[in-house]
């Protein structure tokens, strides 16, 4: 989104065209699918938010919008770690975020002034590499543009981790797997949500993308998206063109607003859409394998663990 101005160059340089849509960058409608994929995880397993850590790599236009609809529309964890690997500060804090430059400081003081948060709360900024502290964190809610910087092995036992980073912020392949050998961890794309009315996909690769990458590279690209060939799976960024055209949600540019983000989950849960199915950036996480996690670390098996210690 920075090579478009978060869409609005796009939009200024068809201005005068009345023969185009309206153009939208689609943030505020993936925001409310990262709360939707963490919904259904909760679901899924049981567990409740306010016994979770949760870990928010990256506070940027969705990476903020997502946090202010997690912790509007579910209880507050336990404890909130907040992190942006581009903040100009190598300093790990806890409480208030006074010494924090731009951004990360702005979401730090909106978890307490406008969202109500009174858990504690641990903020970290300028690192290359999320520190000890981070994998803490039970729940993760990533959007951030460093790529790998979740490395898989840190992560603790029962850790769910639902991701809208292009590229993603892991290795999907160490990540599958460890699913496959504990089955100890649980992923979901967070920009894929689903839908119980089944629907047709048409597709148009453009011209230039054969010129580019070749047949087989298209057919790879095909294969690695994640909702490409589900008749009710569909990314949010293209569903959000179908609800500016159909149910009444104006187009937006620019970073995402909390504010008209929360419109659109109002409109997505209108029209029956959960989250998607767990998956490692395209790849689907085994039904096996989910339910080795959900007994294990499921709300069920979490309270036998705790009944035996």
């Amino acid at each position: 989104m920075t090579a478009t101005d978060y869409a609005r160059s796009v939009a200024a340089a068809v201005k005068d065209r009345a023969d185009l849509p309206p153009v939208t960058s689609g943030h505020e409608t993936t925001a409310a699918a990262v709360l939707l994929n963490v919904e259904n995880m909760l679901r899924m397993t049981g567990r409740r938010m306010e016994d979770e850590v949760l870990g928010i790599p990256g506070v940027g236009s969705v990476g903020k919008a997502s946090m202010h609809l997690l912790l509007k529309h579910l209880p507050h964890p336990r404890k909130l770690i907040l992190c942006d690997p581009y903040a100009a500060t190598g300093d790990s804090l806890r409480g208030p975020a006074a010494g924090l430059p731009g951004r990360l400081r702005k979401a730090a003081d909106e978890v307490v002034n406008v969202l109500g948060y009174r858990g504690e709360i641990e903020v970290i900024g300028g690192t290359s590499k999320l520190p000890d502290e981070f994998y803490e964190s039970t729940v993760i809610s990533a959007d951030t543009n460093a790529p790998d910087i979740v490395d898989i092995a840190r992560l603790r036992p029962g850790t769910m981790l639902v991701d809208d980073s292009i590229p993603p912020c892991y290795d999907r392949d160490i990540a599958m797997a460890r699913i496959t050998e504990k089955a100890d961890l649980l992923f979901g794309q967070g920009d894929v949500i689903e839908c119980a009315t089944p629907m047709q996909k048409v597709f148009g690769w453009p011209p230039m993308m054969y010129e580019l990458a070749g047949e087989e590279g298209v057919e790879w690209f095909a294969a690695n998206t994640p909702d490409a060939f589900s008749t009710t799976q569909i990314t949010s960024s293209v569903l959000s063109n179908v609800l500016v055209a159909q149910d009444g949600i104006s187009p937006a540019t620019g970073p995402a607003e909390p504010g008209r983000a929360a419109g659109h989950i109002d409109v997505l849960r209108k029209n029956g859409y959960v989250g998607g199915p767990p998956q490692c950036d395209g790849v689907m996480i085994p039904e096996e394998s989910i339910a080795r996690f959900v007994e294990q670390f499921g709300a069920v098996g979490v309270r036998a663990a705790g009944a035996e210690s």
